[in-house]
């Protein structure tokens, strides 16, 4: 985990000034560059070769390249291995690694790699500049391309901070904040403001620094799907398990007791790597606590469990508010913290289950979602009117589930198993939300990666451990797996078994029983936060009236609220009314 920022100016005070708005990212070590066409900055939390001489910005042993990166690449021994013939390492890094991989595959490295990633490269001869996602979107890069400038960064508030200093005024973008309240997330390349972008996973950008409006975007294929049999496949996953281990730095797992940590720490556990575990036990969530306290025995954890209630959620919510840049409505945030927090005091890299739900059909909506892969994401706007038209009434939204499944309209379905309100929400935010997911998705059985694990829960998490300032890695979540999966995915639709391959994995660890067991959620009883809380009820009235004074449309305050609302109109205008993001606020 590291913070980098730029853009195609020659004034590093500028870069400087937004570089402390992201040290969070990177306590070890700060490094910057500046010429007459581009000022680069860097925030280190040094996970991989803890020297000097790997700080950033690195540069080539030629000093004709220099880069800033962001994430850690899994694979680096082997493309080093390749590469040192024809390049003399002088450095231990994966950084280093990256740089010889541009030189000798320029902007087609990406394929090559396997990891979580956002870097940029300037070639110093040339002029040019190079950006790159990685291709789950595990790590943000935020861009903006104003006044015949290009800025980018890892976080927000970095490229507000340099619209700060060049006095360029921001504007919210009113259908980014449509999407927020019906999903909790905005739909990547949208962001709150817009100005600024935030850059699609597995999507490089190239232009020249004199010349910034000229942008070449481009995609990094995924691999071509392909077939192993089960034993090959459960081979596959144990190494990816295992080679997300890379570090000179302790590793721990974050344990939630479901499935996915669960089959990390037992894989882990099997290799000899008995690793450090956290865990949270939520208030009144007593009924997962004897599952979560078997299977920590059964798999010898050395497991540290804390407990986590509205007095934790108020410490943490307090602790997090002024640091709030791309907001996100889930609770879950804070438990993600909370656990970042204490772990943070052992460890420096922590291993996450996210990404076995949204590869592996492991939610009820999974499997319509695929039976529906084939259909047009759009289809079915008609019926999309009348669910509108009718009021609530008990079922309805359990009728309409099925009368979408029935006329296979994916993306109907899908709005209405996640947006906040459901059939509360405002139609025209509907269409908003569908036009942008139909530019993305193809298939009905991806909108959960690409969307909900992609552009909500990864930024999330992101944001969580970073401000702890630590690394979190996930990984189930790697192109190999995925390029792989068709055939376990079509066993579990066939079998109507969510996740099949990874419970048949964890059921050689583990008794039957802690294994196929209905799926638990991490969420918070939000009801009792909203009663009991200190802060969330008078933030939940203020937001309402702010962002009404605002012109900001939002939800009459007297409807039947679920479980989210509330909280994503507090988190949206705690983010609002940030004083960095406030002074440059135009409505």
């Amino acid at each position: 985990m590291c913070g980098i920022v730029g853009y195609t100016g020659p004034d590093s005070n500028i870069v400087k000034k937004a570089h402390t708005l992201q040290k969070h990212r990177g306590p070890d070590g700060s490094g910057f560059f500046s010429d007459t066409h581009l000022s680069l900055g860097h925030n280190r939390l040094a996970i991989i070769d803890l020297d000097e001489r790997s700080r950033q910005p690195l540069w080539d042993n030629t000093k004709r390249y220099c880069m800033v990166f962001n994430g850690e690449i899994f694979n680096y021994q082997e493309l080093r291995a390749n590469l040192s013939e024809e390049y003399t390492f002088v450095t231990e890094s994966d950084t280093e690694v990256l740089i010889a991989l541009y030189i000798t595959y320029g902007t087609q490295m990406c394929k090559h790699l396997r990891g979580m990633y956002a870097f940029a490269i300037y070639d110093t001869k040339t002029g040019e500049l190079f950006l790159a996602r990685d291709q789950f979107g595990i790590k943000p890069l935020h861009f903006a391309c104003v006044n015949n400038r290009f800025y980018f960064a890892s976080e927000i508030r970095a490229i507000v901070s340099m619209f700060g200093s060049e006095h360029i005024p921001l504007s919210i973008d009113r259908e980014s904040i449509a999407m927020y309240l019906t999903l909790g997330y905005t739909i990547a390349p949208h962001t709150i403001y817009e100005q600024i972008n935030l850059l699609e996973p597995g999507t490089t950008l190239f232009l020249h620094v004199q010349n910034p409006t000229n942008i070449t975007k481009a995609e990094i294929p995924l691999k071509a799907p392909a077939t192993l049999g089960e034993q090959a496949y459960e081979t596959l996953i144990e190494r990816k398990i295992l080679d997300s281990l890379v570090a000179d730095v302790p590793v721990g797992v974050f344990f939630s007791g479901g499935t996915d940590s669960s089959l990390i720490t037992a894989v882990l556990h099997k290799a000899g790597q008995d690793l450090e575990t956290f865990s949270v036990k939520v208030s009144n969530r007593e009924s997962d606590q004897p599952y979560f306290k078997k299977i920590a025995e059964v798999l010898s954890l050395q497991n540290t469990t804390y407990e986590f209630g509205v007095s934790e959620f108020d410490s943490v919510y307090e602790a997090v508010k002024e640091k709030i840049d791309n907001p996100s409505a889930s609770t879950g945030f804070y438990q993600t913290f909370f656990l970042a927090e204490k772990a943070s005091s052992t460890v420096k890299v922590v291993l996450l289950g996210d990404g076995g739900d949204e590869l592996f059909l492991g939610y009820d909506r999974s499997f319509p979602l695929y039976k529906m892969k084939d259909s047009n994401l759009m289809r079915g706007t008609w019926l999309e009117y009348v669910y509108f038209k009718l009021p609530q009434f008990y079922g309805k939204n359990k009728l309409f589930l099925k009368l979408f499944e029935w006329l296979t309209s994916p993306l109907s379905y899908y709005l209405v198993t996640m947006a906040l309100l459901r059939d509360q929400s405002d139609p025209t935010a509907w269409k908003v939300c569908k036009e942008y997911m139909n530019k993305r998705a193809t298939h009905a059985h991806e909108l959960d990666r690409i969307f909900y694990l992609q552009d909500g829960m990864l930024l999330r998490n992101d944001a969580a451990t970073s401000y702890c300032s630590i690394e979190g890695r996930v990984p189930l979540l790697d192109p190999d797996i995925l390029a792989h999966s068709s055939a376990t995915i079509e066993k579990s639709f066939q079998e109507q078994m969510p996740k099949y391959t990874l419970k048949k994995m964890l059921a050689t660890y583990l008794p039957q029983e802690l294994v196929y067991r209905k799926k638990s959620g991490f969420g918070i009883d939000y009801a009792g936060l909203l009663k009991h809380s200190r802060y969330l009820e008078s933030d939940l009235d203020a937001a309402i009236k702010d962002l009404r004074s605002r012109a900001i449309t939002v939800p009459d305050d007297s409807a039947t609220y679920k479980k989210y609302p509330h909280f994503a109109l507090v988190v949206i205008n705690l983010w609002h009314s940030l004083k960095n993001n406030e002074e440059y606020y135009t409505s």
